[in-house]
């Protein structure tokens, strides 16, 4: 069977030469992810965590599986689980035909190899550590949870996900204490009274007063 995976090269995240062009170049680098876009919006992954990226052309059903458990895959030998993202993050399921080709990542995790479906993957970006602000809810139709952080790059707003937390085996979570985020009043529409800019306002000094977080041009419009 052919797979259509691309072999992790080395640990400074080369994926070939698709990646290669790809990759931008920035003083200061000392955090790389791959991204990939998943319904609409950029996504990362911190490319220590993964193995290779993958078309894949096969699954084979399980029953009594999670829905977002789009099957099984042979991976060179290798039985591996394959999750679906957009299930997973209760996203809008597009319509695929039956032999479509699925494009994703093979995630090296703490409890092994992990398939993930996307969209679409972009390419390598390296990034300064120090550039990646914490997560808030506007910025994502995913759980919080599954967010590490978000990033500005190339006029591109990143979100990045934690996919230990996601994946991993054990999914449960101590409970979380009650902050400032989880008291932010409605937003209030802008075909009510006080909308409209009011509300954009309310949002920029929300971002702002949350965690320290960068208010920018680019966030801002996002």
């Amino acid at each position: 069977m052919s797979t259509g995976n691309t072999e992790l090269r080395n640990q400074t995240g080369l994926f070939g030469a698709r990646f290669d062009e790809g990759a931008e170049q920035i003083d200061d680098i000392d955090f790389k992810m791959v991204t990939f876009s998943l319904s609409g919006k950029d996504y990362g992954i911190d490319i220590m965590k993964v193995a290779e990226i993958s078309k894949f052309d096969h699954f084979t059903f399980v029953p009594n599986t999670p829905p977002f458990v789009a099957g099984v895959y042979n991976l060179r030998g290798d039985i591996i689980s394959v999750i679906d993202m957009r299930i997973m993050f209760n996203l809008p399921v597009p319509e695929r035909a039956e032999d479509e080709v699925a494009e994703g990542l093979i995630l090296r995790l703490e409890n092994g190899l992990i398939g993930v479906i996307v969209d679409s993957i972009a390419k390598v970006v390296g990034i300064s550590s120090d550039s990646i602000q914490p997560p808030h809810p506007i910025f994502a139709d995913i759980n919080l949870k599954y967010i590490s952080g978000v990033v500005e790059h190339d006029e591109r707003l990143y979100i990045m996900l934690d996919v230990e937390r996601i994946l991993g085996e054990e999914r449960e979570e101590a409970p979380v204490e009650e902050d400032s985020a989880t008291l932010i009043p409605p937003i209030v529409g802008p075909d009510e009274p006080g909308g409209g800019s009011q509300a954009a306002d309310f949002i920029a000094q929300t971002l702002t007063a949350l965690r320290g977080f960068h208010l920018t041009d680019l966030n801002r419009a996002w």
